[in-house]
């Protein structure tokens, strides 16, 4: 039995813990926080004194607006490339 368009839109909305967040996008609770606190990451909800928790639906449509990966392209805070080692110049003496 399939639901209507009615049902659905009486629907309550599902709140997820830490954990589920995690298991979703892959982050620590530290870049979590940060980036809450940065605006970049849906805000967490104050249930209690010592409960969170976040709306599974904006949760949903954050990871949805994330862009892909290009393999092309490099992430803007990549490191600079790394340049070829070089052998120190004088292990290249001769001292006969």
């Amino acid at each position: 039995m399939s639901k209507t368009v009615e049902q659905k839109d009486h629907e309550l909305p599902r709140l997820i813990g830490f954990r589920e967040v995690r298991r979703l996008c892959g982050l620590s609770r530290a870049t979590v926080w940060r980036m809450e606190r940065a605006g970049i990451f849906p805000r967490r909800r104050q249930l209690s004194a010592s409960k969170v928790a976040w709306m599974l639906s904006e949760i949903l449509r954050w990871i949805e607006d994330r862009q892909p990966v290009l393999s092309e392209s490099k992430p803007e805070n990549s490191p600079p490339e790394s340049k070829p080692i070089r052998k120190p110049s004088w292990l290249d003496r001769d001292d006969d």
